[in-house]
């Protein structure tokens, strides 16, 4: 689907009008990435908007993308980056982008990567969620590889601690907090 001037425009004001609502301001730039819309937000309160564990920011997208499809019918998708943190989970993965030099299909290997880019993504967004509210965060339903991919991207966070718990399987829990909290 290609996303036109006036998607952008019309997205743009939704989420403007609802976060009005809100009692919020921000300054909102709307970009077509592949086939979805991107808002970014600018705003000075980033932690109303987002909430806590991204629950709110992940409602009001929500509630925009069934607004703007209820009102005009077919609609892009929209994803809402607020100071640069993202729902990764609405973007399509590298491999599955057109375009690009080569047009051969995606290898396991590719899928690996874009599975250890994703990982190391949503480890540096549970950083900066944890020095932001000063609150641990809990990433689940992890293999012992993936924590070790966590563990690289926290290696320079001196002030950052990781606890493990066993979960169903293979799988372990991997909480990251501030060191000096219990």
């Amino acid at each position: 689907m290609s996303i036109t001037t006036q998607q952008m425009k019309e997205a743009k004001e939704s989420f403007s009008k609802m976060i009005s609502h809100l009692g919020l301001a921000a300054a909102i730039e709307a970009r077509p990435e592949r086939s979805i819309i991107i808002l970014q937000v600018k705003t000075r309160q980033p932690g109303r908007l987002i909430g806590r564990n991204g629950q709110s920011l992940n409602a009001i997208q929500h509630l925009l993308n069934v607004i703007l499809l209820t009102r005009k019918g077919a609609f892009p998708k929209v994803s809402i980056d607020v100071q640069g943190l993202s729902d990764d989970r609405s973007r399509p993965s590298r491999s599955s982008r057109g375009g690009g030099a080569s047009t051969r299909p995606a290898s396991r290997n590719d899928s690996r990567a874009d599975s250890s880019d994703r990982l190391r993504k949503r480890a540096q967004d549970a950083v900066k969620e944890v020095h932001r509210w000063g609150e641990q965060v809990v990433l689940q339903a992890m293999t012992p590889a993936e924590i070790k991919i966590v563990e690289d991207v926290l290696a320079t966070e001196s002030e950052l601690e990781t606890v493990t718990s066993n979960g169903a399987g293979n799988k372990i829990t991997l909480t990251i907090r501030l060191k000096n909290a219990k």
